[in-house]
């Protein structure tokens, strides 16, 4: 299949670190607004073509498919024009900003038989499989709750030919830190517990009270999956970077802390076992590689597509509800069913 990169920042290097190991996908083409950018695209891969704007690059291309790297700002507009030049669509987290355009979205991949497919690469690390397994499997028994922890000592910063600080731009962004890494810790829980919160409690705020107090550093939030509490801490003002995840069932229990897994089984030993996790490497080239294989099945079996948009969509829909928690001082908000906007 032939692609394209739309943005060439730092999250397209990762997903060109993964094309390059994959024989049946070749990317032909590069767009990005600043010139400089577009120079490095066509420094660092062999024969592409590259374009300030996508409507340009789609005069000259007929592609397959285009993988959409840019700010969530633009993604609703980049999707669009990669469906109607009918081409297959990879977006980054979060898909899109706005529930209303979900519907439009879905109904256009549609009518010109092409697939809409969210990166959520999380999905796809293979220690955070094991989490998957050990519920899967039985492991854990009955799931009982779980939480997870992500603190960094700052948002990830982008190019600097760019706004490297776009993350804390809330017409760029659409958020902050619950909208960046949240999205992530929410629709990986989705996928672990295979059903959608009822509820969410949420407190945000500006610990470092930095110059980006339109977005928040902070995001505390309590999901209420019928019973089974979904504890999501987010932290961009920490001193020190940590990945943790933890599910408890009525068996047992198994965290993972960095690159450090523990299980522990009712009045059981513990065991801890130490893994390479790639948390804190930016390339992640067997999450990407994995995601995209997804990607390739995902266009030969439309029908898949359908859930992962619920999945992204669900995403958002919590996302707004936590927003609406944190306006009224964390209380509990109803989330509505996601299909309601389907």
């Amino acid at each position: 299949m032939n692609g394209a990169l739309i943005g060439f920042g730092k999250s397209a290097l990762s997903h060109l670190a993964a094309y390059i190991q994959m024989k049946n996908v070749a990317i032909k083409a590069v767009v990005d607004p600043v010139k400089s950018r577009r120079e490095f695209a066509a420094e660092a891969i062999p024969g592409v073509q590259t374009f300030a704007c996508i409507d340009a690059m789609f005069q000259h291309h007929k592609l397959d498919f285009i993988d959409i790297c840019s700010p969530p700002e633009s993604h609703c507009h980049y999707i669009e024009r990669g469906l109607k030049n009918h081409c297959h669509v990879l977006c980054e987290k979060p898909l899109i900003l706005r529930l209303e355009q979900y519907r439009d979205l879905r109904l256009l991949a549609h009518s010109v038989q092409r697939t809409i497919y969210p990166c959520h690469n999380y999905k796809f690390a293979p220690v955070l499989q094991k989490l998957s397994e050990a519920i899967r499997s039985g492991y854990l028994g009955q799931l009982m709750s779980a939480h997870f922890r992500i603190f960094r000592n700052g948002h990830a910063k982008g190019v600097a030919e760019w706004n490297p600080d776009w993350r804390r731009d809330p017409q760029i962004a659409g958020g902050g830190i619950l909208i960046d890494h949240g999205t992530h810790s929410l629709y990986l829980a989705c996928h672990l517990s295979t059903k959608q919160p009822l509820a969410v409690s949420c407190i945000t705020g500006n610990l470092t009270q930095d110059p980006y107090h339109t977005t928040e550093d902070v995001a505390l939030l309590t999901l209420d999956f019928g019973g089974m509490h979904w504890f999501i801490d987010l932290l961009w003002a920490s001193n020190l970077r940590r990945s943790y995840y933890s599910l408890t069932g009525s068996q047992a229990t198994i965290t993972i802390e960095d690159d450090i897994i523990k299980s522990s089984v009712a009045d059981g030993d513990i065991l801890r076992e130490k893994v390479v996790t790639d948390f804190d490497d930016p390339l992640r080239l067997s999450w990407f590689h994995a995601m995209f294989e997804d990607f390739l099945s995902t266009t030969v079996d439309a029908e898949r597509q359908y859930d992962l948009l619920l999945e992204s969509l669900t995403t958002l829909l919590i996302i707004n509800r936590a927003y609406d928690s944190s306006k009224q001082g964390g209380a509990w908000v109803e989330i509505e069913s996601g299909e309601r906007h389907f």
